[in-house]
């Protein structure tokens, strides 16, 4: 009931919204008018073929991030040096807006699908890195005496006693991660015209068709919902397996 209460002020803006709008507004079209938008995408193909453009898209950039985010994060808590010589790096890197980034990855490999990932990954791939890091530094020494205690090669170690103490701290940064990832996906396709949903949103702006734009809005917040919800639950079964071996740090935003 306390999650109803909040849609509430979205509920009275659309109502007014309907009352007091025009169907044929250039800027304000009226809510009613979405739906028969949205049903005239899907029905010429476009709105399915946007919509899973972006998704394997975020799919796949996500993916990435999170493996190489983690293995990049792990690797410069564990290996001496390795952090005081990339940290100074990084940390240039990481405050670069995804949007100025975008124009170095297509003169470097031109309007395609790879370019899109790649640039998305940079983006995205910062809050795993760092939250990684954090919690692989902050393992208690004793944990770590626990495999030399039973006898466990590096591997095992690693295996067994390592990487489950740092999951939780991998699925908070997923939780960050993934809307950056969504966020940056959509401006990528904006920026670039590569299929999918922010390219059908910024081609149905520049031609005026509010009713389209409003609609594919309202189906871009539903996958977004969808994604942090799932994320949530993701973060929630990986705190539960690893326990309170670690204390993760919400890590931070990287700019957009």
């Amino acid at each position: 009931m306390r999650r109803l209460r909040g849609l509430a002020p979205l509920v009275v803006l659309l109502a007014g919204w309907q009352l007091f709008g025009v169907d044929q507004s250039v800027y304000f079209s009226r809510p009613s008018t979405w739906w028969a938008a949205l049903v005239a995408e899907w029905g010429s193909g476009d709105l399915p073929a946007a919509v899973w453009a972006t998704t394997q898209t975020f799919v796949l950039s996500l993916a990435i991030s999170t493996v190489l985010g983690a293995l990049i994060g792990f690797a410069m808590a564990e290996v001496p040096g390795l952090d005081r010589s990339l940290n100074p790096t990084f940390e240039f890197l990481r405050v670069m807006p995804a949007a100025v980034t975008v124009p170095i990855f297509v003169l470097l490999l031109g309007y395609t699908d790879r370019m899109a990932i790649v640039a998305v990954v940079f983006a995205s791939v910062w809050p795993m890195i760092l939250s990684t890091r954090s919690a692989a530094a902050d393992i208690p020494p004793l944990l770590r005496d626990v495999g030399a205690t039973l006898h466990l090669s590096g591997y095992a170690t690693m295996r067994k006693i390592l990487f489950p103490a740092i999951f939780p701290a991998v699925f908070l940064a997923l939780r960050v991660a993934g809307p950056i990832t969504f966020i940056v996906t959509l401006l990528v396709e904006m920026l670039t015209g590569i299929p999918g949903a922010g390219t059908a949103i910024f081609y149905a702006q520049q031609s005026y068709r509010s009713a389209t734009v409003y609609g594919l809005i309202c189906v871009v917040a539903v996958v977004a919902l969808i994604v942090d919800h799932l994320a949530q639950r993701l973060e929630g079964v990986a705190t539960a397996l690893g326990g309170s071996q670690a204390r993760p740090r919400r890590p931070e935003r990287a700019p957009i």
